[in-house]
């Protein structure tokens, strides 16, 4: 299975600004909120993965692409907490986790994809 994992840096501040829905909205209509008015500030790494060729399985297998959903579900959830990860939200075949560093998220990254490979099933290409 081929994961893409994308790994960035925000402030604490930044990351719950743009997971709510009022700042969504407005990150969309192209607007932007000022940085320099926040009271909180820390770093924080965000990882975001995702399962590639799902959606084209889901239309295929259904009862594949949950299975392999599941398997996914239950890596991610043990491997980000073992990192001290935060799982924030899962978006259909996409998770998203936020780290107190960028190694750790790196980390959790290599570890989810390594453990992804060993399992014959999660071998979508």
């Amino acid at each position: 299975m081929a994961q893409l994992i994308f790994v960035s840096l925000l402030t604490t501040q930044q990351f719950n600004n743009l997971t709510t829905q009022p700042a969504y909205a407005k990150a969309s209509a192209g607007k932007h909120f000022n940085i320099n008015k926040l009271k909180e500030r820390r770093l924080a790494a965000i990882m975001f993965s995702d399962i590639s060729g799902y959606t084209f399985l889901m239309g295929e297998d259904e009862a594949k692409a949950l299975r392999i959903l599941e398997k996914t579900r239950n890596i991610h959830i043990a491997v980000i907490e073992s990192y001290r990860g935060k799982l924030v939200k899962e978006l259909g075949d996409g998770f998203l986790a936020c780290f107190n560093s960028a190694s750790d998220a790196v980390k959790c990254a290599r570890q989810i994809l390594q453990l992804t490979r060993q399992d014959p099933e999660l071998k979508l290409h």
